[in-house]
């Protein structure tokens, strides 16, 4: 019984494709007017675009960020604000589908301003170009600072310590720098 059952159901299924693909044959033929286009590589005009453009971060970037913590009931924190730099970014130009495509990576500067009771230093301005003694120029024109992390303050050295990246966009080349300003303001 369940065996009949089963050759029932195939036979209807077997029918009911080829009925579809017999009786379903779509004749009509697509005409796109460049009016009507919808390829996104074409202008509101239809004329084609030759040069596509992706920029990383998408939009210009403003983070600020306050961050308060306590060790052995002393307050402790540090005040940052991360912004893309308009003017500081590395191109990377390629062809794609007959298009040129430039990828536009924008790079980064932080300003770090510690805040526990006991710091007697100022604010900081870091950039790539901060660390211009630990890397070639040459890197420094095709690399951006991509990144920053608050660590933690070292109790026992009286530091605040962060950690950088700076990279090559598309590549394999990133750095890790550490980074400490101490209770006066000092930098290493």
């Amino acid at each position: 019984m369940y065996t009949q059952h089963i050759k029932n159901t195939l036979a209807i299924l077997l029918i009911v494709v080829l009925l579809a693909s017999v009786g379903c044959k779509n004749d009509t033929k697509k005409d796109t007017s460049k009016d009507s286009a919808t390829d996104p590589l074409e202008n509101m005009q239809g004329e084609e675009i030759a040069e596509v453009q992706h920029n990383y971060p998408p939009e210009p970037v403003e983070l600020i960020t306050d961050t308060v913590f306590k060790i052995d009931n002393k307050k402790y924190g540090y005040q940052s604000t991360q912004k893309t730099i308009d003017s500081s970014m590395v191109v990377f130009v390629h062809k794609a589908m007959g298009k040129t495509v430039k990828d536009v990576y924008l790079d980064f500067e932080y300003s770090l301003k510690p805040t526990g009771q006991d710091y007697k230093g100022g604010e900081f301005k870091i950039s790539k170009h901060t660390f211009k003694e630990e890397f070639t120029e040459d890197y420094l024109n095709h690399s951006i600072l991509h990144k920053m992390e608050f660590l933690g303050f070292n109790d026992y050295s009286k530091e605040y310590e962060y950690k950088f990246i700076i990279t090559q966009p598309d590549t394999d080349y990133s750095y890790t720098i550490y980074y400490f300003i101490n209770n006066l303001g000092e930098t290493k």
